[in-house]
């Protein structure tokens, strides 16, 4: 009896520190960008860990997990404000042909990230071709099967005002991304994007195909209140430029019976 307990002692203590490794990358994006809560988080999991090698088994996960999610919100309009300087400099340097460091780099690679996995709730579809730039595409494409582009007010309406045409270069306002705007869903995820529509005996096709990629300069309001929170997306075209993001075609694809 002796022995199982010690077995599953230790299955839980080798649990417990592959888990907890895995917040170093995140601690390591927070300091990338001097956040304060990088630090704390930082130094928090390093005792964390010292009680996982010492200690097991110890509920640690759910205390540290907690913890960092406090320190953050805690700290949150301390680390706004840090990012909006970063910013506005890393553009400012870059629209003047300078280099960034690495660990400048590292935190706008980080950052796209961090907006596909935060989105996602909210926007699944713009966070996964964000999450996608991560990776290098075959044939520079990628497909997706859903019928969530003809939920979109705009494409409802051209699809019913004008029939005769088989393809549409749909666009949106930078102001549609903001956070609670009906087409916020759809813009962020397919602006500018292009609609097709096949039929082939009873089957109609509605394909809308988009081009994934930062602009060279293009500010965007994701939130307006109880935050601002601004994204300069040349800052991650900058990332494309060396290689370290990788635009690529999304191809959204929903058939029917006629």
């Amino acid at each position: 009896m002796y022995g199982i307990i010690m077995k599953k002692s230790r299955i839980l203590k080798v649990v417990s520190i592959s888990i907890l490794l895995l917040f170093i990358p995140v601690c390591l994006w927070l300091i990338s960008f001097n956040f304060i809560s990088g630090y704390v988080c930082a130094v928090f999991l390093a005792v964390c860990l010292t009680a996982c090698f010492k200690f097991y088994p110890l509920p640690v996960i759910p205390f540290y997990l907690a913890l960092f999610i406090i320190i953050n919100i805690f700290l949150l309009p301390n680390s706004l404000k840090i990012y909006d300087a970063k910013r506005i400099s890393y553009s400012e340097r870059i629209f003047h042909g300078n280099e960034l460091l690495f660990h400048e780099k590292f935190s706008i690679y980080g950052l796209n990230l961090v907006m596909s996995f935060f989105g996602s709730p909210f926007y699944p579809e713009a966070s996964r071709e964000t999450f996608l730039l991560a990776f290098d595409h075959k044939d520079n494409r990628e497909y997706f099967y859903s019928k969530f582009f003809l939920k979109s007010p705009k494409i409802q309406n051209i699809i019913k005002s004008d029939l005769r045409n088989k393809e549409f270069k749909i666009t949106w306002n930078t102001s549609d991304y903001a956070f609670g705007h009906v087409e916020s869903r759809y813009a962020l995820a397919l602006n500018p994007c292009v609609l097709k529509i096949e039929t082939d005996g009873s089957k109609i096709k509605y394909s809308v195909i988009v081009r994934i990629e930062y602009p060279a300069k293009a500010e965007i309001v994701l939130l307006k209140y109880p935050f601002r929170v601004v994204v300069e997306e040349g800052l991650f075209n900058y990332l494309q430029k060396i290689k370290w993001l990788h635009p690529y075609e999304a191809v959204w694809i929903y058939e029917e019976n006629r």
